[in-house]
């Protein structure tokens, strides 16, 4: 897994969740909803993701050439 696919599947499981709490808590679903559209507001505006930022410390990313690859 790279940084980039998991990012893409968080976001899918936020929206998972706030289609959860539409129905359980609306506020909780509406606090959670402006949280990734900012989120996605900063990634658009400033090509910089959080996120990605963050994973990228534990997990490789997706469009890293490496230094064996390039080798081949």
């Amino acid at each position: 897994m790279c940084a980039e696919r998991v990012t893409r599947f968080l976001t899918a499981g936020m929206i998972f969740v706030i289609m959860y709490f539409v129905g359980a808590n609306p506020t909780i679903a509406l606090a959670l909803l402006a949280f990734v559209a900012i989120m996605m507001v900063i990634w658009g505006a400033f090509d910089f993701c959080p996120s990605i930022w963050m994973l990228r410390k534990f997990l490789p990313s997706c469009y890293c050439k490496c230094k064996e690859e390039e080798n081949e």
